[in-house]
């Protein structure tokens, strides 16, 4: 009886994982204020009956959503880490794939969060603020040892300056998205990151990656 109660369990947590994905990609695609839990459970092919075994309303769908994803984002940067020994090389990849990311991203989906959805934003800032703040420090470490940093670098502020860069590209009066792309915003956001820390030797290196 245990087993099963476990198997049981095992295939709720997988089932309620592949909706909250699904709803995820629902509101990168659509934006989340023009959807309703009737068009979620319609598009996902799953009852709203279902869709309330998981979730008690639209912001905690959100809410749960957005802790998903951002896990998934999680894996897949500390997986370029894990596999590029190279500081530069490393900002690269993972500036490569935010841009993948906010590429597929409906244009209201920030503000929507943003304003409707606060709680759900503030997993994105406690993200921002430990798991990326973290990850940059290490990152700028790490470049400052093989020199291809500015070895008299602050890292605690560059890192600081680095993660405010957010607030700065999700700001609609900074960046209007009717007028800016913010894939490529962020691309240039992370040239001048590196061309503001790279050593001589840094140049070099990242003269070969053509960014």
């Amino acid at each position: 009886m245990h087993l099963i109660t476990e198997i049981l369990l095992v295939m709720k947590s997988e089932k309620e994982t592949k909706i909250l994905e699904s709803a995820g990609e629902l509101f990168k695609r659509y934006g989340i204020k023009s959807l309703t839990m009737s068009d979620i459970a319609r598009e996902l092919k799953i009852s709203k009956k279902t869709l309330y075994k998981f979730v008690t309303d639209k912001n905690d769908l959100v809410i749960k959503s957005m802790s998903i994803v951002l896990d998934k984002q999680e894996c897949e940067f500390e997986e370029i880490s894990s596999q590029v020994e190279d500081p530069i090389e490393e900002l690269i990849q993972i500036s490569q794939l935010a841009e993948k990311h906010l590429k597929s991203i409906h244009p209201s989906v920030i503000f929507d969060i943003q304003k409707f959805h606060p709680q759900a934003w503030e997993h994105f800032e406690c993200h921002k603020d430990n798991h990326i703040y973290l990850s940059v420090m290490d990152n700028l470490e790490r470049g400052k040892k093989k020199k291809v940093y500015r070895e008299e670098l602050n890292s605690a502020v560059i890192a600081k300056l680095f993660i405010s860069r957010f607030d700065i590209l999700f700001d609609p009066d900074i960046f209007p998205h009717t007028d800016f792309d913010l894939a490529a915003v962020n691309k240039e956001m992370m040239s001048y990151h590196l061309h503001a820390i790279i050593s001589e030797k840094g140049k070099k290196q990242l003269k070969e990656y053509n960014f």
